[in-house]
């Protein structure tokens, strides 16, 4: 059976090269970026569900009703649990500092 998508080793390189680049830039530290693309996540997810419910049938023999059970309101409600829970989760939190510091305050 050929593959749909070619196995080529020189896309996964691409992607990490393009992810390291990303991180270097300090782009992924935003907020809005993070939010973007966690939108654009459920986007692309929600558009690819006819064609996972019929990888379901063809592998596994589910039907409609059990890939929404499974898989489909499972993956989007953590997916939307992670976009809606940003601010709060990157909110800086006040912690004890250590009095080796002095009179200091720290965050994280």
């Amino acid at each position: 059976m050929e593959p749909i998508i070619p196995d080529d080793p020189s896309d996964a390189q691409k992607a990490f090269e393009e992810m390291k680049q990303n991180l270097k830039s300090g782009e992924v530290r935003d907020k809005s970026f993070r939010k973007k693309q966690l939108d654009k996540l459920i986007a692309e997810y929600e558009k690819m569900i006819p064609e996972l419910d019929k990888a379901y049938k063809k592998d596994l023999g589910y039907g409609t009703f059990m890939t929404n059970f499974t898989a489909h309101n499972l993956s989007l409600a953590e997916m939307k649990m992670c976009r809606n829970g940003i601010d709060t989760w990157t909110k800086p939190q006040k912690i004890d500092t250590p009095l080796a510091s002095g009179l200091a305050s720290s965050s994280i």
